[in-house]
């Protein structure tokens, strides 16, 4: 046992409180039956296995029982042998059974269950990351109807004397009860009627973020969850929070000034608590509209934070380095007397404490310091304040946004509004008319009156304002967009809780669907109406076309990759509505028959900002009742279409059903085959060259692509394929009225449609002797491959896709700035549209 004694030697060398107990026999011999194990909960749940009767005993079993724990933290974490997050996990769970076995011991002589008792761990504890020598922080409370206040409170004072009180043994821990609704002055043990109305109409601020991480110890976790995320959790996005807490740092740095405890690593610069308010003003601020960041534990929510992409990679890494750091710092400050203490110490204590990492007292400064620099940094950065924006500019350089500004403060409107709010949408106006300026944007770009428009719209919502000050990057992003887009502009004014998303680092977009559609599932399930569902799957879908859509107007993607990506955006909410029905219907087998089929720009995956869903539904008989399908077929239309506060999902077309809206709203596979063999349109041959299966599994997907391909490689005449294709143009040419001027992209002679008749009829003549041209691949695709089988000459090739990537590419800058039609000025065109037309003419006329 050499290295044992060696060790303990060692580890006495560093804790004094550790050399004090050790030399009792009984934790010196816990010590050496222990030396070699592994240390994990199971070893908390053997310490605190013993059963006794009377108090004296419990009271002092519970004292021996945190001694051995503490002691062999101590060891384990001194000599390497567990992490961080080891040492904080496992004294919480201590800490939890401890508490537990207290009220249990007590419970009974007050007649008292645990079911209508509750302790609620607030602070390091609630967030199992309590450290060695902290006390806990506990809010006691009781149901409404089965104890009253007196014996609660009775059960409680029992409770914190078996815990803190202080005799030859030591305390387990000192408890703070100062949390409770009026603090000391407060019931010790209200009832839970009580505390709903108390933080429904009395709540603080600052008990907001206490009560982020609160966790039931004893009762029922699920009731106190229901009365206090309404109170922590706003439903809209709490910019103000950014303020809130930089005025309560603020007080915190006050209050270590007086008491000269500038080098506290948990309060002061660069503490622990920088990064506490960081992951809680991120967790507050958008912890109502995403519950996934409704965490307890500080790592556990900074990476969670990272995930949703609040915090870029740097960050995240540089702050759980910092943390981990400081909290380990932190534990080994207390191991030297087991004192709750902050603050580094200086002489020998330092060369103690240095010495627990294996450096010098320099070194170990030296590495504190850049922790620290680093952690405030981020802090500083993240809380900066509105001073900063404020008094920059003091005058309009255009008078006519100045009188536009000038006749609002006139408004009624404008005197509901707080003075605070006011001042802040004047500082935004005279930011806006400032980069305006200095851009150089022109009149008719409308710059101003966009901008100007969506600070109207959403200035009584306070906390948006209060975002643009907070972030004036990202107004300045708001106002470029303005001078590219007006629809972005529209998109905003119509979602602003997308104004959040002007914060999260985009980079390339890249979007993993079968994470986000297990996260999003997860979501869908806990919450609790059809409101609530319908409401957070359109929230998604905006954030996902908003983030693609800024990208593209920064130019950083190209219009082909916007065309896939909302084709998969689609994908992904036709599956996750299908995924989430699934559980409500409970019968797998039946959704294992039944697809859906994408038609037209959907179908193509070459869908714009604004368009819809062209969509079949199919089954295929199993011995289900077709009912039961036309079920989901509606469940999925309601989900999709139904008009909430977020708005539509998708605006659906089921129109491309086997006999258009006279015919059933779904169809056996048999059934539509025989239809398309038999009864279609050769519009619907044509539509039906763009189709693909967007849900079902790989046999139905196959036997849809069967039935396609049957349909396409129909044998027909070449004249007439030809006469009815031109035919069916010429009708709608005689029904569009051309504009001397301007260009019709899509309807004009030479246009979009002209294309894509085109190559429909090579498609539907040719197909049977290449297959390739079967491939829903888009016309681009198709065209190289007309021209790969010679079917058309290359200059044709290069000809027909200069066009109609052009055409498409103008056609989504009209959509930009909100222009519903396809009008271009003709002379822009030059002699396209005419050589498009002739190449039309010649197959087809």
């Amino acid at each position: 046992m050499k290295d044992f004694d060696k060790d303990i030697a060692c580890i006495s060398s560093i804790s004094r409180y550790f050399a004090r107990l050790i030399k009792n026999e009984e934790y010196l011999e816990y010590m050496r039956t222990s030396y070699s194990k592994l240390f994990g909960k199971i070893d908390v749940e053997e310490t605190l296995s013993f059963k006794v009767d009377d108090e004296k005993n419990f009271l002092k079993s519970i004292r021996v029982a945190k001694n051995k724990i503490l002691m062999r933290l101590i060891f384990c974490d001194l000599k390497q042998m567990i992490q961080y997050e080891d040492v904080v996990d496992i004294y919480s769970y201590f800490a939890d059974l401890v508490i537990q076995k207290t009220f249990a011991f007590y419970a009974e002589s007050f007649n008292c269950k645990k079911e209508n008792f509750y302790i609620i761990a607030m602070g390091k504890l609630g967030g199992q990351e309590l450290n060695v020598a902290s006390d806990i922080d506990l809010i006691f409370a009781h149901d409404n109807d089965t104890l009253d206040n007196q014996q609660g409170s009775e059960l409680a004072k029992k409770i914190i004397y078996a815990l803190e009180n202080n005799d030859e043994n030591g305390f387990v821990f000192h408890v703070d009860i100062r949390l409770r609704p009026h603090g000391s002055e407060g019931r010790l043990v209200p009832s839970l009627n009580f505390l709903e109305d108390y933080y429904l109409n009395y709540g603080r601020e600052w008990e907001r973020y206490a009560w982020i991480k609160h966790r039931v110890i004893v009762g029922d976790e699920d009731k106190i969850s229901n009365l206090i995320t309404p109170f922590v959790y706003r439903k809209y996005l709490d910019y103000k929070t950014i303020s809130e807490i930089r005025n309560l740092k603020k007080l915190i740095k006050k209050d270590l000034n007086e008491k000269n405890k500038l080098n506290d690593i948990k309060l002061g610069v660069g503490g622990i608590r920088e990064i506490e308010f960081i992951v809680q003003a991120i967790q507050l601020i958008r912890g109502g509209k995403n519950p996934h960041l409704r965490l307890k534990n500080t790592l556990a929510s900074l990476q969670q934070i990272f995930y949703e992409k609040a915090l870029d990679k740097e960050e995240f890494t540089n702050l759980k380095a910092a943390y981990i750091f400081l909290r380990n710092t932190e534990h080994r400050i207390q191991y030297l007397d087991n004192k709750q203490t902050h603050l580094i110490p200086a002489n020998g204590d330092l060369d103690l404490l240095s010495q627990s990492y294996n450096l010098n007292s320099k070194e170990f400064i030296t590495q504190l310091d850049k922790f620290r620099e680093s952690i405030n940094f981020q802090f500083v950065n993240f809380f900066k304040t509105e001073n900063e924006h404020e008094g920059a500019i003091d005058h309009f350089h255009d008078s006519e946004n100045k009188e536009l500004v000038d006749n609002l403060t006139k408004s009624k409107r404008w005197n509901k509004l707080s003075i605070a709010n006011q001042e802040r949408i004047i500082t935004l106006f005279k930011l806006l008319d400032e980069e305006i300026y200095v851009n150089k944007y022109k009149k008719d770009q409308k710059v101003f009156l966009k901008v100007y428009d969506l600070i109207e719209t959403i200035s009584s919502r306070s906390n948006y304002i209060a975002f643009f000050i907070e972030y004036a990057d990202c107004f300045k992003s708001i106002i470029r967009f303005a001078s590219n887009s007006s629809w972005i502009i529209e998109y905003i004014k119509k979602h602003p809780i997308l104004i959040d998303d002007l914060l999260i680092n985009h980079g390339d977009y890249e979007v993993d669907y079968s994470l986000l559609h297990d996260r999003t599932l997860d979501i869908l399930l806990k919450l609790k109406s059809l409101d609530e569902q319908l409401d957070y799957l359109r929230d998604l879908k905006h954030k996902l076309i908003f983030q693609l859509a800024v990208l593209e107007i920064k130019g950083e993607i190209k219009l082909e990759t916007v065309s896939d990506e909302l084709s998969d955006i689609a994908d992904f909410f036709i599956n996750i509505t299908i995924g989430f029905l699934k559980h409500k219907f409970s019968n797998d087998k039946l959704f294992e028959s039944f697809a859906i089929v994408a038609y037209g720009k959907y179908g193509a995956k070459e869908m714009s900002y604004a368009s819809d869903l062209d969509i079949v539904f199919l089954y295929k008989y199993a011995g289900h009742d077709k009912s039961e399908f036309i079920n989901i077929a509606k469940k999925l239309s309601t989900w999709f279409s139904s008009y909430t506060n977020a708005g539509v999902l998708y605006d659906l077309d089921l129109a491309l059903r086997p006999n258009g809206n006279n015919g059933l709203l779904v169809s056996s596979f048999d059934a539509f085959e025989k239809y398309q063999m038999e009864q279609a349109w050769l519009w619907e041959h044509q539509a039906l060259s763009k189709a693909r299966c967007c849900y079902g599994n790989e046999a139905l997907t196959k036997r849809f692509n069967e039935i396609r391909n049957k349909v396409l490689t129909k044998p027909r005449r070449i004249q007439e394929l030809k006469d009815e294709i031109f035919k069916m143009r010429q009708k709608m040419y005689s029904q569009h009225n051309p504009k001397e001027d301007s260009f019709d992209l899509k309807n004009d002679k030479g246009g979009l449609i002209d294309i894509e008749f085109l190559v429909q009829f090579f498609v539907l003549m040719y197909s049977t002797k290449h297959q390739n041209l079967l491939s829903n691949t888009g016309n681009l695709a198709l065209i190289n491959a007309l021209e790969g089988y010679q079917l058309i000459k290359s200059e044709e090739s290069t000809l027909l896709k200069k066009a109609y990537l052009l055409y498409r590419q103008e056609i989504h800058k009209l959509a930009l700035n909100n222009q519903t039609n396809s009008l271009v000025d003709r002379g822009l065109m030059e002699n396209l549209p005419h050589e498009v037309h002739q190449c039309f003419m010649s197959y087809l006329s």
